[in-house]
C-alpha cells in the first residue's frame, strides 16, 4: 500500500484566481506557441500528440523517437495506435543529443517526440535537420514551454506539428492543442462538447478555485449532495469526438482515425487559450521562479536544475534535484509542500530493457527530481510558505 500524504497547501497548477487568469482588457499579451499558427483544440495534450502522431502516418508497428525520461501522457498515444516507443536519451541536464537519438533505433522510425522540459527551450536545430535528411515527422512537444521563445519567436515552430497542454498555464478542466506553421487538413476540428459537458467544465474549474479559499472548502464540502446531483442532472456523458471528415483529408494516414480516439477541450478552455496571457504574469512567473531558487541556494540537499532564467525563459515548474530521495521527498509531502514527481513512468518504459545503462537520468531523475510550481496564482504567502519549508528540510 503506498504512503498516504497530505493536501498540498497550495496548488501545483493554475487556478482560477485574481491575479491568475486569461488576459483582462487593456492587458499586453505574452508570446505564445499559438499566435500566427494553424490550431485544433483537443481534450489534453497526449491526445494532441495522438492526433499528431496519425496525421504522420504513424500506424500499427511503427517506431516513434520519445525521450526516456518521460511522463506516461507522452508514451501512452503511442501505445495506444499501436506503434512502438523508441526510448532515447537525455542529458543530465535534459538536453537531447542528436547521437543518443541515432543510436535508439536500428530502422528509420515514422516520428520523433521532442520535448522542451519545464518551460527551457531545448536546442532543437540539429535534430531537425537529422529528421528532414531521414525522413522523419518531427513532433514538438511544448507542453512545458507555451510561453517560452527563441529569438523572439516562439518555440514549437521547427517541427512538422507542436503540440501544447493547456492546464499547465490556464486556470481549465483540462485541455491540449495540436498546431502546425502550416495549416492543419481541413475537417479537422473535433466536435464541441454538448452544453451539458461544458456546463460540467465550468463545474470543476470553480471547484478548482474554491479549494483554495478557506470559506470555499467548507462550501464544497456543504454542497457535495447539490453538485453530484447536478452532474447527474446534466447527464455528462463523454465529448463527442473528432469529426470522421479527418480521415478523409489529403493528409497521409495509413489508417482511418477510429471513432472515440480524440475529443475537444471544452469552450472555456478554448477561450482561455486564444485570450492569451499577460506579460505580467509571465513577469510573476519568472519572479516566482527565481524566488524559490534563490531560496534552495544555500540548501546543502538539493539545488535548482538550472538556477538561471534566460530572458526567453517563460518557466513551466521549478525542477528541484535532491542530493538523496529520502528521507526528503517524504519530509516535504508531508509537510504539504505542493511538489510532484515522475515516479511513476510509464510501464512500457519501466520494463525496457536495461533502462538504466540507455538513460541513467530516467530512474535516477524519476526519484531526485521535484517539480515545485511557479505560477503566477500562487499568492505571497503560499510562495513564501514554500521557500520556508525548504529551507528548514533541506538546509
Amino acid at each position: 500500500m503506498g504512503v498516504s500524504f497530505p493536501s498540498p497547501f497550495a496548488p501545483v497548477l493554475p487556478v482560477l484566481r485574481s491575479r491568475c487568469t486569461p488576459r483582462l482588457p487593456g492587458q499586453r499579451r505574452a508570446k505564445d506557441v499559438l499566435q500566427g499558427r494553424d490550431r485544433c483544440f483537443t481534450s489534453s495534450g497526449s491526445a494532441a500528440i495522438e492526433l499528431a502522431l496519425r496525421l504522420a502516418g504513424v500506424s500499427s508497428g511503427d517506431e516513434v523517437l520519445v525521450p526516456a525520461f518521460n511522463c506516461r501522457t507522452m508514451v501512452e498515444p503511442i501505445l495506444r495506435i499501436g506503434a512502438r516507443p523508441a526510448l532515447y536519451r537525455v542529458s543530465p541536464t535534459l538536453e537531447v543529443e542528436i547521437d543518443a537519438i541515432a543510436r535508439a533505433t536500428s530502422r528509420t522510425p515514422r516520428a520523433l517526440v521532442f520535448p522542451h522540459y519545464f518551460g527551457f527551450p531545448n536546442p532543437i536545430r540539429d535534430v531537425s535537420k537529422w529528421c528532414d535528411d531521414e525522413g522523419v515527422v518531427l513532433v514538438e512537444d511544448c507542453a512545458h514551454a507555451f510561453l517560452s521563445t527563441v529569438q523572439g519567436v516562439p518555440v514549437g515552430g521547427s517541427g512538422e506539428f507542436g503540440v501544447a497542454s493547456l492546464r499547465k498555464f490556464y486556470p481549465t478542466d483540462g485541455g491540449g492543442c495540436l498546431f502546425s506553421e502550416k495549416p492543419l487538413p481541413a475537417g479537422l476540428r473535433p466536435k464541441q462538447a454538448s452544453w451539458s459537458s461544458e456546463a460540467r467544465a465550468l463545474v470543476t474549474v470553480a471547484e478548482q478555485s474554491l479549494r483554495w479559499v478557506r470559506s470555499g472548502r467548507r462550501l464544497i464540502e456543504l454542497t457535495a449532495g447539490a453538485r453530484a446531483g447536478l452532474r447527474q442532472a446534466l447527464q455528462i456523458s463523454d465529448r463527442t469526438v473528432m469529426d470522421s471528415a479527418a480521415a478523409r483529408t489529403t493528409v497521409a494516414v495509413s489508417t482511418p482515425t477510429p471513432p472515440n480516439v480524440v475529443s475537444a477541450s471544452s469552450r472555456w478552455a478554448a477561450w482561455c487559450a486564444l485570450r492569451g496571457i499577460s506579460t505580467t504574469a509571465v513577469e510573476r512567473r519568472r519572479s516566482n521562479y527565481l524566488t524559490i531558487a534563490d531560496a534552495v541556494s544555500g540548501c546543502a540537499r538539493a539545488r535548482p536544475l538550472f538556477p538561471a532564467l534566460g530572458n526567453e525563459v517563460a518557466p513551466y515548474m521549478v525542477p528541484l534535484l535532491l542530493d538523496v530521495a529520502e528521507p526528503y521527498f517524504s519530509r516535504l509531502k508531508s509537510a504539504g509542500v505542493p511538489i510532484w514527481r515522475w515516479d511513476r513512468l510509464s510501464s512500457y518504459t519501466l520494463a525496457t530493457p536495461a533502462l538504466t545503462g540507455l538513460c541513467p537520468v530516467t530512474r535516477d531523475y524519476g526519484e531526485r527530481l521535484l517539480q515545485l510550481p511557479c505560477h503566477e496564482g500562487l499568492s505571497e504567502t503560499e510562495l513564501h510558505r514554500i521557500c520556508d519549508m525548504l529551507k528548514r528540510t533541506l538546509r
